[in-house]
């Protein structure tokens, strides 16, 4: 019986441990986001609408409809299939398909539509390019050197004048925003508020989202957004921001923009993170009720 004992007080000890690293790895290790003015990273200034426009042109895309408040998002995202140009889509009702060419000649200038790749669904792996844009990236980025990141990935951004992208957090180990060319708004709200911020009942991956319209907020039907204090930030061409993990923000473009981001995920990610995200997708799966 005493080894009984002995065995729940060890598990006690264990599963005291990972919930104290846990909590200080999401909540404590990130103090501040990280303002980068006039960074100006000379390796993707060739990133234009005019390179786009004839190099790739004939390329197929899924434009995403955009929106300000994250009710309006689509169930699922885009799925990259493991091929160049084939994609897996599960509600085409928030999504367009169509060429590089016609979005930036048609769709560029309507505020309905944005060009997002990430996760799966990679632009850079498209167009050949993803192992160049992660190594300049982790070169600029990385500021302590002997950070042990074991997986990295980028993004790509790029949509007109007043394309938005929604109140969320993101669970990335470290997540960095650069503005290629353009110009970009950006909110950010710290964890603290997060009680505040009326987190939709709902699983996204490895992320939360808010049920804020952050352009036409409802006091109403959401009284405590009106008690979050908001840092609103300037991105020019050529800046950047490290947005903290769990720290609330939202995107708007003030005039036609290409940008990227840079995350990275050392092994605390995988422990503090990707175990808890499972479990969290097993629950929203199973046992939440459905909106």
């Amino acid at each position: 019986m005493k080894y009984l004992y002995l065995f729940i007080i060890i598990l006690s000890l264990v599963i005291i441990n990972y919930i104290y690293n846990y909590y200080y790895y999401h909540y404590k290790e990130e103090k501040n986001f990280t303002l980068f003015k006039s960074l100006n990273i000379p390796d993707f200034d060739f990133l234009t609408f005019d390179y786009l426009l004839n190099n790739h042109g004939d390329k197929e895309i899924y434009l995403c409809e955009s929106s300000s408040s994250s009710s309006d998002m689509p169930d699922e995202d885009i799925k990259y299939n493991g091929t160049d140009d084939m994609y897996i889509i599960s509600d085409g009702t928030n999504y367009k398909k169509t060429t590089i060419k016609d979005f930036i000649n048609n769709d560029l200038s309507d505020d309905k539509w944005y060009l997002k790749y990430e996760d799966d669904y990679n632009f850079f792996k498209m167009i050949g390019m993803e192992e160049k844009f992660i190594n300049v990236c982790k070169d600029i980025f990385s500021s302590n050197k002997s950070d042990k990141y074991l997986n990295s990935s980028v993004s790509f951004w790029c949509g007109g004048k007043n394309t938005k992208t929604p109140w969320h957090t993101d669970f990335d180990d470290k997540c960095f925003l650069y503005v290629i060319h353009g110009k970009k708004k950006v909110k950010i709200v710290k964890p603290k508020y997060d009680k505040n911020m009326y987190k939709i009942n709902k699983y996204f991956f490895f992320s939360l989202w808010s049920e804020v319209d952050f352009s036409n907020p409802d006091y109403e039907k959401h009284p405590l957004y009106k008690d979050v204090e908001i840092k609103e930030i300037i991105l020019n061409s050529g800046d950047g921001i490290h947005i903290p993990r769990n720290w609330w923000h939202c995107v708007e473009n003030l005039e036609p923009t290409i940008a990227l981001t840079y995350c990275s995920y050392s092994n605390n990610f995988y422990k503090y993170s990707n175990f808890p995200e499972k479990i969290r997708k097993i629950y929203y799966t199973y046992f939440n009720p459905k909106i």
